[in-house]
């Protein structure tokens, strides 16, 4: 696996005694690799990651793993808040709305694998963009294969398969709101149980579905509490506490 090397001035230090244990998979939603590897690089921004993947596949990356590369923003996964802290970022070239090419999913499946041998990052630990900051983002799009990574060993996915079967959260009574909250907070989500169908909820749904429900996504309100998403929330639940 060949990696190129690029200098982003847009990191700083770890903070001390963390350790890298989650992995972070974004798209750049910009024109094209260049672009944004001139945005990622440039101390006119913000913003960076430890890596980027362009559609051929090859694979730069702008800040050493054991630097706090500006990938996240304000986000949190599993109680702990600033994802940046414990992880690291890899972007791929993405418009914003297009598949990902088999060359780049291929090299992002290497690197994946070589990132989790150096570094104790769980399977549930693996997580896109918009599972760390639902309320305000929507990357990697629903074209990113979820299923494909977690046979390769890199992710979490429930092996099941459901038709989207309406269930519908904001018709729900109070206990059934605050369990599927409950159960989503414990998988690692950022949410507060409050037994409504609420704003936080919305998003952290849509999260989900993108994630682990891409089909019924796709196809139907995408904030709906389907039979498909929560067999397989329940099923997740099962392998989390298998895992513990």
């Amino acid at each position: 696996m060949k990696i190129l090397n690029l200098n982003s001035p847009n990191f700083d230090k770890r903070p001390d005694n963390s350790s890298i244990d989650t992995l972070i998979i974004h798209h750049t939603n910009m024109q094209d690799a260049d672009s944004a590897l001139r945005r990622l690089c440039s101390p006119e921004y913000t913003v960076s990651s430890h890596y980027l993947i362009d559609k051929h596949g090859i694979i730069y990356q702008l800040v050493p793993d054991h630097l706090r590369a500006w990938h996240a923003g304000i986000s949190s996964w599993r109680g702990r808040e600033s994802v940046n802290n414990f992880s690291i970022g890899i972007e791929l070239d993405n418009q914003g709305a297009e598949p990902f090419p088999p060359k780049q999913i291929d090299s992002l499946i290497a690197l994946s694998k070589e990132l989790i041998s150096k570094h104790p990052i769980e399977a549930r630990n693996v997580m896109a963009h918009y599972d760390i900051a639902p309320h305000r983002k929507d990357d990697p799009n629903h074209f990113f294969n979820w299923e494909l990574l977690a046979s390769e060993g890199i992710g979490i996915f429930p092996n099941i398969n459901y038709t989207a079967e309406q269930k519908v959260l904001s018709n729900l009574f109070y206990e059934d709101i605050i369990k599927i909250q409950h159960k989503l907070k414990i998988f690692g989500y950022s949410i507060n149980p409050t037994g409504e169908f609420d704003f936080q909820t919305a998003h952290v749904i849509i999260a989900f579905k993108r994630h682990f429900c891409s089909s019924s996504f796709i196809n139907n309100n995408q904030e709906l509490w389907t039979l498909e998403a929560e067999k397989k929330l329940n099923h997740l639940m099962s392998m989390i506490n298998e895992e513990s």
